[in-house]
C-alpha cells in the first residue's frame, strides 16, 4: 500500500482524524467488542470499528480517492499494534444507508484483502456486519464458529 495515497493521521484521545485536501476532517476510531462474544477465548481480542466524517466542506467533485487508503493504513496499524485483532464492523443504520455503507465497507476489505480474512452476517435487508482478521490469526477457526453458531442461533 502506498503512503503517497493516504492522508497524513494525527491521533486525538481514541479517534484518530486526517484531514481531506478540502479541508473535511475524518475520525477512524475503534471501541471495545469483547461484549459481543464475552464468553469467547478470544474476547480481549475484538474491537469495534469505525469512521465518519466530522467536517464536511464541500468539493466540486465529490469524490476524494485518498479517503479509503487512508482508512485502510489504519487498520494496517492497528493490526500491526495487535496481530491477533478481531475487527467488528456494524453498518450504522441512520438514514436507512446501511447497505450502501456495507458496500463501502466491501470496497475497503477489497484494498485490504491480502493476508486477511472477512466473515459477514447480515440479513440482507436491515442488519450488517463483518469482522476482519489476519489468516494466520491463532482464533480464526473458533471465531468462524462462533459466528456461524450465532447465526444459526438467530
Amino acid at each position: 500500500m502506498s503512503n503517497l495515497l493516504s492522508y497524513p493521521l494525527v491521533e486525538d484521545n481514541d479517534d484518530i482524524l486526517f484531514t481531506t485536501e478540502n479541508g473535511s476532517i475524518y475520525s477512524v476510531y475503534f471501541t471495545d467488542g469483547s461484549n459481543y462474544l464475552p464468553d469467547a477465548s478470544f474476547s480481549t481480542f475484538v474491537l469495534m470499528f469505525g469512521f465518519e466524517r466530522k467536517h464536511r466542506v464541500r468539493s466540486r467533485s465529490g469524490f476524494d480517492p485518498r479517503i479509503l487508503p487512508t482508512v485502510v493504513k489504519v487498520l494496517y496499524l492497528a493490526f500491526q499494534k495487535q496481530p491477533d485483532l478481531i475487527v467488528v464492523y456494524v453498518c450504522s443504520q441512520a438514514n436507512g444507508l446501511q447497505q450502501v455503507r456495507n458496500t463501502l465497507f466491501e470496497k475497503l476489505y477489497q484494498q485490504f484483502k491480502a493476508g486477511y480474512r472477512k466473515l459477514d452476517y447480515n440479513d440482507g435487508e436491515s442488519f450488517f456486519s463483518s469482522a476482519i482478521f489476519r489468516e494466520a490469526n491463532p482464533y480464526a477457526e473458533e471465531l468462524e464458529e462462533r459466528i456461524q453458531t450465532f447465526i444459526r442461533d438467530k
